[in-house]
């Protein structure tokens, strides 16, 4: 019996353990059906989450050049220094060398690398240069990052109309802002492999999105004569006592915009530390009742609709004239004056009268024609319309208060296109400031005129042009005059409105002037304001002697140009091509495209030495106006400006290199060098002009006593 109990005994402890077998590989069966096949698709995600990461490829933004390709915008490299204090073993070594290195204080560097944290930044925005020295070191665990900066080389040129970026190089005003998309490109991305410790192994089993670089973009504006007009409006702005001031410079046949300047300004590299009130274009955000300048809208209603003719006598009551309870006078009392002299002169009284004869409806269309109360449509952020009432919001005395510039508001740019219709016969255009758009730009497009409408018969701008002429030589714009170049102009001077008392001020004033030259075929057209000039305030007396020094600094600066060129030659001639250019002095190259300066160099016939590789010039010797002499030899400098993509390079040709040569040029695009031999290099790989991730090996093959005419491709 107790056997018996025994094996009873035995045979349920082993039906246990069958049975618990038996559940456990149900169980374990069970599981892998749930993980392999209903759950498959959750675990594959997360292995492929372990071992495969999504790297963002950078793209670089475009750049921005003048009319003339001068770099207004560029993108320079910088590099961050960090290190995994995991990787470092002697930290009082480490920080000896990287304090002399930096110059940084080698104690307060020991304490942050014995700190309790597995990374910490040393340094960051370090330049290129110093980014190499530190990587000669091979400092076991040191990394560097290289990023981007948007660098603006002409500075405080042109600053509201470029605009900035922010710390992520998206735009934030002007031209940056308004084309961010075209600048900004697309970010591309790799999937690369890792391994336990983190280590990232690049794999052919995952393909590779390439990012697009952002577009390069050219303005319309001559960076020579915005600095011109920059340095003339800040000299009237500190004479006069200005609170600031506005110019806008354009070629009225096609809307081109030259130059346009704010003032005051600031350098665009620390537009950040600016205040932002000062960011604006005011030649487009801000509206200002015009005065004067305002009056050639009435006059073209008059004169195109035939209400009254150029030789028409208006009384202008000697100064002073009531009407509809209100004193309308004149800066000078005027008896009889031809209708023609009323613009002239600028006669308030008369304008007064004449917009009585004028239906309110008709004022208020040519006013819309000229292109007051809508926008202008230019290619940048935060225009305004301006303001102009419609006739069922006029009063009384709303027509005659814009008929001397008041109870409408504009902005500097709006009246500038107003008068450029004047200017090239009758045509409201377009106003221009991109002149292409695209990659690797050499020679831009030329800018044809987009018309919005014709507001004035050819003979009606004809006229109106004669009695702009008059003004500058004989009526309200003397001061503009300039010997042997007929000019057109007007004056304006207005009161500013004053919101704290509804009222006009009396003593704050807005004083313009817009005029345009040669009188009879006009190619450049210039509007000046002043912002409560304080001085004097009559837009004769202050915005006309700018608008004069102005002109006389832009003539100087093309006749200079033409006094350098000499005409062209015979085309039989074999040296010379019928468009080659002689200069008698060295033009200045600093910051143009090195691909663009090397036709006009070969054009001039100068020798060029580049001292190192980039794309950019940044410094030549001897420096811009040395006389030219037969066999002249000029060092450019160059830099680059960040067109790779980030993360990944091209790999440059070493072949036929000293070994000391091929290392410097492998370790200036952050590739490592993984040598082979000694001498020369005879082999690469990866072969150049292959595009190699950075921080990849290039492995050289090198050999002792070949000679460099061996390789004749170097």
């Amino acid at each position: 019996m107790p056997k018996r109990k025994e094996r009873i005994k035995d045979l349920r402890r082993l039906t246990i353990v069958v049975i618990a077998v038996f559940v456990f590989w149900i169980i374990l069966i069970i599981r892998l059906i749930h993980i392999q096949l209903i759950n498959k698709g959750k675990y594959v995600d997360m292995g492929i989450q372990q071992y495969v990461q999504e790297e963002k490829l950078e793209t670089s933004r475009g750049i921005i050049y003048d009319r003339n390709l001068t770099c207004m915008a560029i993108n320079q490299p910088i590099f961050s220094l960090g290190i995994d204090l995991r990787q470092v073993l002697n930290p009082k070594q480490v920080a000896r060398k990287l304090s002399t290195l930096l110059k940084i204080n080698e104690n307060k560097l020991l304490k942050d690398l014995t700190s309790n944290r597995n990374f910490i930044w040393i340094v960051r925005e370090i330049d290129e240069k110093l980014a190499d020295a530190v990587l000669a070191e091979k400092i076991q665990g040191v990394n560097l990052v290289k990023e981007s900066k948007r660098v603006y080389p002409q500075k405080h040129v042109a600053a509201q109309l470029i605009g900035f970026t922010d710390v992520d190089e998206r735009g934030l005003s002007g031209i940056e802002y308004a084309l961010d998309a075209e600048l900004q490109g697309k970010s591309g991305r790799a999937l690369v492999q890792q391994d336990a410790f983190g280590t990232k192994l690049t794999s052919v089993n995952y393909g590779i999105e390439q990012p697009e670089a952002g577009k390069d973009v050219v303005l319309t504006i001559d960076c020579t004569y915005q600095s011109i007009v920059e340095e003339e409006l800040r000299r009237s702005v500190q004479s006069f006592g200005a609170d600031g001031g506005i110019v806008v410079v354009l070629n009225p046949k096609t809307g081109e915009i030259l130059a346009l300047a704010c003032e005051p300004g600031f350098d665009n590299n620390h537009a950040r530390n600016i205040a932002p009130s000062l960011w604006r274009n005011r030649a487009i955000t801000d509206i200002f009742e015009p005065g004067s300048t305002f009056k050639i809208v009435l006059m073209s209603a008059i004169i195109q609709e035939k209400i009254k003719h150029t030789k028409d006598n208006i009384f202008c009551e000697n100064g002073r004239y009531e009407i509809l309870n209100q004193i309308v006078k004149d800066h000078k009392g005027y008896g009889e004056l031809p209708l023609g002299d009323v613009l002239v002169y600028s006669s308030n009284i008369g304008m007064a009268k004449l917009s009585k004869a004028l239906e309110a409806g008709l004022f208020y269309q040519y006013a819309r024609d000229f292109g007051f109360g809508n926008l202008t449509n230019i290619d940048l952020g935060g225009e305004i319309a301006g303001e102009l009432k419609h006739p069922v919001d006029w009063s009384d005395f709303t027509s005659i208060a814009m008929a001397m510039g008041y109870e409408v508001a504009v902005t500097p740019l709006q009246l500038s296109m107003a008068y450029a219709a004047i200017a090239n016969g009758g045509k409201l255009i377009k106003p221009q400031i991109v002149r292409e758009i695209g990659e690797n730009i050499k020679t831009p497009k030329e800018i044809k005129p987009i018309v919005i409408r014709q507001i004035l018969t050819p003979a009606t701008a004809k006229t109106l042009r004669d009695l702009l002429e008059q003004a500058v030589e004989r009526g309200t714009g003397t001061k503009a005059k300039i010997d042997g170049l007929p000019i057109c102009g007007k004056t304006g001077t207005a009161h500013k409105y004053a919101l704290d008392t509804k009222g006009y001020s009396p003593n704050e004033f807005l004083a313009s002037f817009v005029g345009f030259y040669p009188a009879q075929n006009p190619e450049i057209l210039i509007c000046t304001m002043l912002d409560n000039p304080r001085t004097t305030y009559w837009g004769g007396e202050v915005a006309a002697p700018t608008f004069k020094r102005i002109v006389q600094r832009l003539i100087n600066l093309e006749n200079r140009l033409l006094m350098q060129q000499q005409p062209p030659v015979a085309e039989n001639s074999e040296l010379n091509s019928p468009t080659r250019r002689v200069f008698s002095q060295l033009p200045d190259f600093s910051n143009r495209r090195w691909d663009w300066s090397q036709q006009l160099l070969a054009e001039i016939g100068i020798k060029a030495l580049k001292l190192n590789d980039g794309q950019v010039i940044a410094t030549q010797e001897p420096p811009p106006g040395t006389p030219i002499s037969e066999d002249m030899t000029v060092n450019f400098s160059l830099f680059n400006i960040n067109r790779q993509d980030s993360g990944y390079c091209i790999t440059p040709g070493v072949v036929g290199l000293s070994l000391r040569e091929a290392v410097n040029r492998l370790t200036l695009v952050n590739l490592q060098p993984d040598i082979h031999g000694n001498g020369r290099v005879i082999r690469q790989t990866p072969a150049a002009g292959e595009k190699i991730k950075i921080g990849a090996r290039c492995r050289l093959e090198c050999r002792a006593g070949i000679k460099p005419e061996l390789f004749p491709a170097w």
